[in-house]
């Protein structure tokens, strides 16, 4: 099972990486990124298909084409603010792991 685990927090911006990668890992382009901004979808951060690079608020730094420990997220922040990151199965919709957090 995958996890995001947060690494930082700066001013402006939050960074996670992804951990627990299955050894079976899947292309990227099978999933893709939705970022909740106080509960709200932020269209313009949506990934589909999750590809590196940055898309609105949302960076995605891979390096092999699949989604495997080690590609990290970044996210642009600001203070008082709630913030969910998923990363759903595009053939599914279903979300296959994620975080929420909130920035202070």
């Amino acid at each position: 099972m995958m996890f995001l685990s947060k690494l930082t927090s700066d001013p402006g911006t939050a960074a996670f990486e992804v951990t627990g990668a299955p050894e079976n890992t899947l292309a990227s382009r099978l999933f893709s990124v939705v970022l909740l901004i106080n509960g709200t979808v932020d269209e313009a951060s949506r990934m589909d298909p999750l590809e590196p690079g940055t898309v609105g608020n949302v960076t995605y730094i891979d390096y092999d084409g699949k989604l495997t420990k080690g590609d990290r997220f970044t996210v642009s922040v600001v203070p008082d603010t709630d913030y969910e990151l998923a990363i759903i199965w595009r053939n599914s919709g279903d979300k296959s792991f994620g975080m929420s957090w909130s920035e202070q």
